[in-house]
């Protein structure tokens, strides 16, 4: 109980994952609590999990310097609380979706677009908020832009 409660306080002041002020932000956090430890929790935002799947994935030390421009605090977070009996999942569906999903010719091929067309439709960044943010279905949400 002294772990949880001292783990609470320490994720909504110095660090400053949670904003006790926000209901969403208390829900978020009890729910957490309810399916993680203290310890687990703690690692996951000290970037040590992703740390570990970095190594467990082979990913070169160049490749996480890319990824790292992903997993921002922001992003830390949001992966947490919308994967929430999973994380690590939710880790893995990014990786394939930028890696197999969000490729060039997938998209193309997909979405029957030039190559030249999905390059300038598509830049880097917006690939890499519709991997984490459409998850299950990227190639849902960059359809819908086109269509749009």
């Amino acid at each position: 109980m002294t772990e949880t409660a001292s783990a609470v306080m320490s994720f909504g002041s110095e660090k400053q994952y949670f904003d006790f002020n926000k209901p969403s932000d208390q829900k978020n956090l009890a729910r957490l609590l309810a399916n993680w430890s203290p310890s687990f929790i703690q690692n996951w935002f000290d970037g040590k999990i992703i740390q570990q799947w970095y190594r467990d994935n082979n990913i070169s030390q160049e490749k996480q310097q890319e990824w790292n421009k992903i997993f921002t605090p922001f992003m830390v977070k949001y992966l947490i609380v919308h994967n929430l009996t999973d994380p690590i999942s939710g880790l893995n569906r990014i990786k394939y979706n930028l890696e197999t999903v969000l490729t060039d010719q997938n998209i193309a091929d997909q979405l029957n677009l030039s190559l030249d067309k999905v390059q300038t439709l598509f830049t880097p960044f917006l690939r890499k908020y519709v991997a984490v943010h459409h998850i299950m279905d990227p190639l849902a949400s960059l359809s819908a832009l086109v269509s749009n």
